[in-house]
């Protein structure tokens, strides 16, 4: 996993969300920071990356 977060439209809101959050409380201990809740957290990534929370595109099986 990299350091550093980009948000992947090939993944949905929640695996983008889970990522971020993994991301964000390790950057948070190393700077001795508490970690954010996960109502805190959903609000941050919101406020950051909402603007995709519809915009999933990916899975789409059986075209034929």
């Amino acid at each position: 996993m990299s350091d550093v977060f980009e948000y992947s439209k090939e993944e949905t809101y929640q695996t983008n969300l889970t990522r971020w959050r993994i991301l964000n409380a390790r950057e948070r201990r190393v700077f001795n920071q508490p970690e954010l809740s996960e109502e805190e957290s959903q609000k941050k990534f919101d406020k950051l990356h909402g603007h995709h929370k519809n915009s999933f595109k990916g899975w789409i099986l059986g075209s034929s």
